[in-house]
């Protein structure tokens, strides 16, 4: 479980999330609670939803072919949870519960690996500029 406090205000394509990798096999994961102008789910497919902490997430699979990884260059599997009501711009707050999204996607016959590599809450950016302070509680 994560729990975040801050604000967030981004200015472009940017998003705060839940982030991590897991090995055996190789899967990056994403739990998006926050986006800007776009939804970061390009070439996903979805595979259902899932209620969590009281809100709606879609849930999105994906292969990246022969982009970077953990383990250098290497065709992985992407798992996205996003959040269907993002939150609000400005101050930010919440609890990602990473169980029942893990579980959600196991049922969605989305297989994390055996291996966790690491977990953060981070915010991305894809070409955008952010004014973000978050702390994890």
């Amino acid at each position: 479980m994560i729990q975040y406090s801050g604000t967030y205000q981004p200015n472009g394509n940017a998003w705060v999330a839940g982030y991590g990798w897991t090995r055996s096999p190789l899967v990056e994961y994403y739990i998006i609670e926050s986006y800007g102008t776009l939804i970061p789910t390009a070439g996903a497919v979805k595979k259902g939803t899932v209620v969590c902490d009281g809100a709606s997430y879609g849930i999105y699979s994906a292969m990246r072919y022969n982009q970077p990884s953990i383990d250098g260059t290497q065709t992985f599997q992407q798992f996205w949870s996003v959040r269907n009501q993002k939150k609000s711009f400005g101050s930010i707050n919440g609890t990602v519960t990473t169980a029942c999204h893990f579980d959600a996607w196991k049922q969605a016959g989305m297989i994390l690996g055996t291996s966790f590599s690491y977990q953060i809450l981070g915010v991305v950016s894809s070409y955008a500029t952010i004014n973000a302070t978050i702390t994890i509680l």
